[in-house]
């Protein structure tokens, strides 16, 4: 298919310069789009497209055909997005940059849409994935950038449904929420962080706020005004900030080093499992390098057959053609014996007339010279009548036509 070779091209060109001009996003975007809408047997290709190309590009394409589809096509292509290989493998926590992405712009054109929480349910289950105890950075600034900021004030507008989200998924969302906006940047102004807080709590759900959740929120609050403060005294997070600090647990030296290597161990595993995803991922991509060549050489080779093909008819048209030039030569050469022969012919019969006459006419014509020597009488006049009357009777006697 047409499209699909122009993205391939475009997909490599993006993989080698990471990054494509402004005409050759605008294409590969208008492609991602043509794909979904017009070939639905192309869905699962088309979404494959949104997770290879940048936000920019790929989330871009997949959200403007989203925003224009029936709610039938919007559940199906949202459960075909959360349940693709690309999503599910995470590489580089690609999927949760794509899904909040695509949250983010899902949230600023409709809080109320029910496929939010779906996604941001699979996006979070995502975040923490096998042998993780913690939240990344990365994956903090995906949640900060491509929702928080993206969405702005529709993000609080969006209600978190209990049929959806269990009490274990609510929680790691807590988690998450809290990871991304309470850092040691200090990104937001107090009202935001307030106004997350509140967001959580005003969920229908029991919000416990762990010592890890605690130790992250207190730095910020012990440095609000008093006014903001007061905002929190009879919300249910009162009690928290009424909390004493915790005391610091010892751990004997050799324990902690364990700890620690035990915590290098799990990172070097989860290092490892992603190397081995990468390398499975450039693997494919190779496969499909290798299909694409021979599917070209295949086309060249067919290209080659068709191009020798259209020789040999030439060359027999060319032949064909000289052979009419040869038989048209040949009939010319004839036409012009012919006529040389016919014109001879008549030329012949002319001459032969001439003849013929010139013999009958001869003692006509002596006749007739010796009667214009006499002077004219009645007898020399009939005589002359004789005469002429023979002259043309010899006339007519050889096809000359005088009626």
């Amino acid at each position: 298919m047409e499209t699909i070779q122009d993205l391939e091209l475009l997909l490599d060109k993006y993989k080698r310069n990471s990054k494509l001009n402004a005409n050759d996003s605008e294409n590969a975007m208008k492609w991602i789009e043509c794909l979904l809408k017009n070939e639905p047997h192309y869905l699962e290709k088309a979404i494959e497209y949104v997770f290879e190309f940048s936000n920019d590009i790929g989330i871009s394409a997949f959200f403007n055909y989203y925003k224009m589809a029936d709610e039938e096509e919007k559940m199906e292509t949202i459960e075909k997005f959360t349940t693709c290989k690309e999503f599910e493998t995470n590489l580089s926590n690609k999927s949760v940059n794509r899904a909040t992405a695509l949250i983010g712009l899902m949230l600023k054109e409709n809080p109320e849409d029910s496929n939010i929480n779906y996604l941001l349910k699979a996006a979070t289950r995502l975040i923490l994935g096998k042998n993780k105890k913690d939240i990344s950075k990365q994956c903090a600034e995906y949640f900060r950038k491509n929702i928080i900021d993206t969405a702005g004030d529709e993000f609080f507008n969006l209600k978190i449904n209990e049929a959806i989200f269990t009490e274990e998924d609510f929680n790691l969302l807590k988690k998450w929420v809290i990871v991304s906006a309470f850092t040691a940047e200090e990104l937001y102004k107090p009202q935001v962080l307030l106004k997350l807080l509140q967001w959580l709590t005003d969920q229908n759900y029991e919000v416990n706020f762990s010592n890890e959740d605690i130790d992250a929120i207190l730095p910020y609050y012990e440095k609000w005004d008093a006014e903001i403060k007061a905002v929190l005294d009879n919300s249910p997070l009162a009690d928290m900030f009424k909390k004493e600090p915790r005391k610091q647990s010892v751990v004997h030296p050799a324990k902690a080093a364990l700890m620690s290597l035990e915590a290098e161990i799990v990172r070097l595993i989860e290092e490892n499992n992603t190397l081995k995803l990468d390398l499975n991922n450039k693997n494919d991509i190779i496969n499909r390098l290798e299909i694409k060549v021979n599917e070209l050489l295949n086309n060249i080779d067919e290209l080659e057959r068709n191009l020798n093909k259209k020789i040999i008819e030439i060359s027999d048209k060319d032949k064909e053609i000289e052979s009419i030039k040869k038989n048209k030569e040949d009939l010319e050469n004839r036409l012009k014996a012919a006529i040389n022969l016919n014109t001879r012919e008549e030329n012949e019969s002319l001459n032969n007339l001439k003849s013929k006459l010139s013999s009958q006419l001869k003692q006509d014509y002596s006749d007739f010279c010796k009667i214009m020597e006499k002077p004219m009488t009645k007898e020399l006049g009939d005589i002359l009548l004789v005469v002429t009357e023979n002259i043309f009777n010899v006339l007519i006697n050889n096809g000359i036509t005088l009626e």
